[in-house]
């Protein structure tokens, strides 16, 4: 069974050569984009995954070395050695997060009793340097907190950016593949006219249709919240069969039922996903219908528990089970089945033939796709 041709060109690369011109420019910026804000999230990562202890430690070593540049000052002139500390406890907070930064600044404001007269002891003389003390501590405590907040905003807007940087480089990567899948389709259906070979026609037109469905998948990629490529199984399953019915011989009406709730499949899952219900399907048009009967061919999804049915029923003659090559179409959907790490079964009876591939469901937040 063949799909409906694609629109043919008298240069079949001339749309690949001319796309990756026009975006090679906006590839190379987009890269560069990307590289930016994933080194930017991994060094934020690497600071702040570092160990709670480590981090403490290396808190208190910056206010010591802040603490040993102020003191030789401190005994001609005392004085405040706020501007300095609060420096310090902005850039432990920057690094390693808003409690260490608070405990920056709980340390730097004891030992600024230290630059007080009487210097180098933590007795405070004047009520003034103590009103100056809280203050700092006060007013520290505030801008920890707030740039916590600040943070927090800006970590997640580099992401979003990130995101939305990789969305563009997948849009332009799936543009790209699908015009090199045009262009060998092209080549094929080419190949294909001046062969006369039943044997070799029908090999051709079974990578055709394989070439469709790659191209079918590679359009529908979407990244995930993870950022995980991943195609909805819904949107892919409903594309296939309206494509499929379009091929199908008069009198057959291909059906496609489904649930309410999306699934997102991987890219490899997707694919063997989509090569079994095509091979189903040709079986049964070609097979379970002969003559000018006519009937239905219907595909449904369901969920059951942690696994997901995939279910291509006809109401033909029971003869579907007799593929062609002697089988060889049956041991193609088994070891596609094998991929799924699911299973697969087929009945035949006087009421029609019904085959089932059972697979496990992905992981969690796979619907997001």
């Amino acid at each position: 069974m063949n799909f409906s041709p694609a629109p043919r060109s008298s240069q079949p690369f001339a749309i690949s050569s001319a796309t990756g011109f026009d975006f090679g420019a906006s590839r190379v910026a987009s890269t560069t984009r990307v590289e930016f804000y994933s080194f930017t999230l991994r060094a934020d990562r690497l600071f702040r995954q570092a160990p709670r202890p480590i981090k403490f430690a290396l808190t208190a070593f910056a206010v010591a070395i802040a603490t040993i540049i102020e003191l030789p000052e401190s005994f001609d002139a005392p004085g405040k050695p706020f501007l300095l500390y609060f420096i310090v406890s902005t850039l432990c907070a920057l690094a390693f997060g808003p409690r260490f930064g608070l405990f920056a600044i709980a340390a730097t404001s004891i030992l600024s009793a230290l630059f007080f007269d009487p210097v180098l002891t933590l007795w405070i003389s004047s009520q003034r340097d103590l009103i100056d003390i809280i203050a700092f501590a006060l007013v520290g405590s505030a801008s920890m907190l707030t740039l916590a907040k600040i943070g927090a905003v800006i970590t997640q807007a580099v992401r979003l950016r990130e995101q939305k940087a990789s969305r563009l480089m997948l849009g332009e990567m799936a543009h790209r593949v699908a015009n090199n899948f045009a262009s060998a389709t092209a080549i094929l259906e080419r190949a294909s006219i001046t062969v006369h070979d039943i044997d070799a026609k029908r090999a051709l037109d079974d990578a055709l249709n394989q070439l469709h469905i790659f191209a079918r998948v590679h359009n529908q990629l979407r990244p995930d919240r993870d950022g995980n490529l991943c195609v909805d199984c819904q949107e892919f399953i409903g594309g296939l069969c309206a494509a499929l019915e379009k091929t199908s011989a008069r009198g057959v009406h291909l059906r496609f039922e489904h649930p309410a709730v999306s699934i997102a499949l991987s890219l490899p899952k997707a694919i063997a996903l989509g090569l079994i219900i095509n091979e189903l399907v040709t079986n049964s048009a070609k097979y379970a219908f002969p003559g000018d009967r006519r009937g239905t061919i219907t595909v449904t999804l369901k969920v059951h528990g942690e696994e997901c049915h995939v279910c291509v029923a006809d109401d033909g003659a029971g003869k579907a089970v007799e593929v062609k090559g002697g089988g060889r179409g049956l041991k193609l959907v088994e070891g596609l089945a094998q991929q799924l790490d699911g299973s697969f079964g087929m009945k035949c009876s006087s009421e029609g033939t019904k085959g089932k591939i059972r697979f496990p469901l992905p992981g969690k937040g796979a619907s997001a796709c």
